[in-house]
């Protein structure tokens, strides 16, 4: 029971740390939120490399993998609205 509870809670984080991190992206340029784009998907992979390299646990490596995809699709969208 008690790591449902912890999974219910991070799920919650995650979520929370989406709206947030749209609501900070709305007051940067189309420009900036380009770069950014390209830039959070390079420094994921290097991360996802390092982890795996790290022989990290699939459960972390999915973990973060999940939360990277989110923040990307969070400034993909950011970035489509500005254009």
């Amino acid at each position: 029971m008690k790591n449902e509870l912890s999974l219910s809670q991070l799920r919650g984080q995650f979520i929370a740390s989406s709206v947030l991190l749209e609501s900070l992206l709305q007051a940067l340029p189309a420009e900036t939120l380009r770069a950014l784009y390209e830039r959070h998907a390079a420094n994921s992979q290097e991360t996802t490399d390092a982890l795996r390299q790290a022989n990290c646990p699939e459960e972390e490596l999915d973990a973060y993998n999940s939360f990277a995809l989110n923040n990307q699709v969070v400034i993909g969208r950011s970035w489509r609205k500005t254009t």
